[in-house]
């Protein structure tokens, strides 16, 4: 009840429609006696000298009762204008509705069905998505990674693993762990809306199929239907499968927000009714209160803007910015740009360090946080290769002591080897991962 409540289109029940009326004729009456008495307190005893101030604040309320009559009369297949006719508002709180749908949309009644079916998916939905851990197999992912984790610590602890090993290992198994327990989640869920809608299709399809037991429908119609429903109910269940998932601090079921949502609308009504208390009571005091002339007042004559604003030439120009090799930006330095110029590749702007062996490169690079950014990384085999043959843009932050000028890619070429680049030359070799290499970050934009 009480959805769309300031809309024309649509059917509503008698009961909706009985509420609705009394909503009106309880706030106009209160209304009507709040303005009355505010004539009194003005020693006024007309009321036509505040008509206008009444019909201003009446209209809202009037327009309300307006949509949900025209709804009223759509329920019984009339126009809406039926609702002007003299006491036909009194027949419409009597007259039982349609049966069925009309052109004016479907009954009341069967979205009241809708809405039950719908709240028993949400309440399956709700109870199975929250259910415990334990039943979701979660219990065992985590007791898993807390056994690798113990090892990778019992081998840290035995030095059979570099400290700097053993961060990489732990973060590519927090890494695995949150997906495996994405995947689980997802195929949990999956299952869940398959039973839903097998459940609800089961159940629905029993009347097409007792009308082709009584040749009411021929082969073709019953299959085409069968497949309408299937969808239709495919889609409800889906629907509402995603609403739990979305917002799993919400209530499980469905009817207490559905209660919500119909408390909301009567709470709203009441509001409105008060404001339209407080603003008569204003404009009564308002009225009481001796006002002194008020003495012409200048207008301020506005002085001219310093600065113009911005054009939408200067928007789109700030939006579509090119940049260009050897730019600051990003926390180093562009040396490499796509073929737009508004994406590309940025150098630290230093070496993080000169002698480091490839695992401990690979670490410190994960951890810089250059220009505050955390995404820099050891760059690749490629990308190295492409930041030698640009880094005239950054020749002056390279090494070029021969002794010294290899750089770390995060390329492996085995288990004991990783490539490196030598900037005095160009050339790329396969260097043991335990020789000393300087390390320089990248990030891309």
């Amino acid at each position: 009840m009480f959805k769309s409540i300031f809309s024309f289109k649509g059917r509503i029940r008698r009961l909706e429609y009985g509420i609705s009326t009394i909503i009106y004729s309880f706030s106009t009456a209160i209304l009507k006696l709040t303005i009355s008495s505010i004539a009194a307190n003005n020693h006024t005893n007309s009321f036509s000298e505040y008509r206008l101030l009444f019909l201003l604040l009446i209209l809202p309320l009037l327009f309300f009762w307006c949509t949900q009559g025209a709804k009223r009369c759509h329920d019984i297949n009339k126009n809406g204008w039926w609702q002007l006719i003299p006491f036909f508002p009194f027949f419409l709180i009597f007259k039982e509705g349609d049966f069925g749908d009309n052109k004016y949309g479907k009954t009341p009644k069967d979205q009241d069905k809708d809405n039950l079916k719908n709240k028993k998916v949400a309440s399956i939905a709700g109870t199975n998505i929250k259910k415990k851990n334990n039943e979701l197999n979660i219990y065992s992912l985590q007791n898993d990674f807390d056994t690798k984790k113990k090892t990778l610590v019992k081998l840290k602890e035995e030095k059979i693993i570099s400290d700097n090993l053993y961060e990489i290992k732990l973060l590519d198994l927090e890494n695995q762990f949150k997906k495996d327990k994405e995947d689980l989640l997802l195929k949990h869920k999956n299952k869940k809306t398959d039973q839903a809608i097998s459940e609800r299709f089961n159940s629905e399809r029993k009347t097409l199929d007792q009308s082709l037991d009584l040749k009411l429908l021929t082969k073709e119609e019953h299959q085409v239907m069968v497949d309408d429903l299937y969808n239709k109910i495919k889609k409800d269940v889906q629907y509402v499968f995603e609403k739990q998932v979305n917002n799993p601090n919400t209530s499980v079921d469905e009817s207490s927000n559905s209660a919500v949502s119909d408390a909301s609308s009567v709470v709203f009504l009441a509001s409105l009714v008060v404001v339209l208390i407080m603003i008569v009571i204003f404009v009564a005091v308002s009225s009481k209160a001796p006002t002194a002339p008020e003495a012409p007042v200048e207008a301020p004559i506005e002085a001219p803007a310093k600065y113009p604003p911005p054009s939408i030439t200067t928007e789109i120009l700030k939006n579509e910015r090119v940049f260009k090799i050897g730019e600051n930006y990003g926390g180093g330095i562009i040396f490499s740009l796509d073929s737009t110029g508004k994406h590309g590749l940025i150098a630290s702007a230093e070496d993080q360090s000169s002698w480091s062996e490839w695992v401990n490169a690979l670490l410190i690079c994960r951890k810089y946080r250059g220009g505050g950014f955390s995404d820099w990384y050891l760059p690749s085999k490629d990308e190295l290769d492409n930041l030698y043959k640009y880094c005239n843009a950054v020749a002056d932050t390279f090494e070029s002591d021969d002794k010294t000028t290899f750089y770390w890619t995060s390329t492996e070429n085995s288990a004991t080897h990783a490539w490196a680049q030598n900037f005095s030359n160009g050339n790329q070799i396969s260097g043991a991962k335990d020789a000393l290499a300087r390390v320089r970050p990248v990030r891309a934009f």
